[in-house]
């Protein structure tokens, strides 16, 4: 296909947009419906919502949620999982429908899209694209993915720790644990608690008792290595290995 120079325009458009564009985008008094259509039938232009079109070859991981809110239109953010994906506090899930959230709007379904209702909408940009944010994507995450999403958010300081009630841990073994002892029926303890010039992963006070996980994300450096030894070896701690 011949390219004129304002396909050049479009594929510049859309490569600052995830791949995608608009109908609106699209025409102009040189480029009329009719172009669109050809430019369709051509394969040119993938029709991927009403009114939103995949350019060429320019798909990312982020063009369906892309497509989504600009079907959406204007008071319309990315939400739920496919949010928590965005601020990277889960991890995507291929299979999944895109979630967005409308302020105080009804609109017709479209497919692979989950639309949710809200009276307010809290939102942030990232990757040039509209999120609800850290705090309000945290509140509409239901079953077993919230307490990771949750500490997820905590360890990249996203919301304040006081925010939640779920104690931060930094590691998939911490939080295998704790779910482990919460099925087992035992007492929680405290998370990444200070005393004593150290920071330990679990401290039940009442039992005299320290529980360390040594994980490479966390404990990788040397000096960091070294660090660990000399906590480990603190006999200070009421419950450590060589406590009375």
């Amino acid at each position: 296909m011949h390219k004129t120079p304002r396909d050049v325009a479009i594929v510049a458009l859309a490569r600052r947009q995830h791949g995608v564009v608009t109908t609106a985008q699209l025409l102009d008094p040189g480029f009329h419906e009719n172009a669109v259509a050809r430019r369709v039938a051509q394969g040119w232009l993938r029709r991927l919502h009403r009114g939103v079109y995949l350019v060429g070859a320019l798909e990312t991981a982020l063009t369906r949620p892309a497509a989504a809110l600009q079907a959406a239109g204007p008071n319309a953010a990315l939400s739920h999982r496919t949010a928590a994906v965005l601020w990277e506090l889960l991890p995507p899930r291929p299979a999944d429908p895109i979630h967005i959230t409308l302020l105080n709007a009804n609109r017709r379904p479209r497919h692979g899209v989950t639309s949710h209702h809200a009276s307010t909408l809290e939102t942030r940009r990232r990757h040039g694209l509209t999120l609800t944010s850290p705090a309000q994507t945290l509140e509409q995450l239901q079953g077993p993915g919230y307490e990771r999403a949750d500490n997820e958010a905590l360890i990249r300081r996203l919301i304040p720790r006081e925010a939640t009630d779920v104690g931060m841990t930094r590691s998939e073994a911490e939080r295998r644990l704790l779910a482990l002892i919460r099925n087992a029926g035992l007492p929680v303890p405290p998370t990444n608690v200070k005393g004593r010039g150290y920071e330990v992963d679990l401290y039940w006070p009442e039992h005299r008792l320290v529980v360390e996980f040594d994980g490479w994300a966390y404990h990788s450096t040397r000096a960091a290595f070294e660090r660990d030894r000399l906590r480990d070896g603190d006999c200070s701690w009421p419950g450590s290995a060589c406590s009375g």
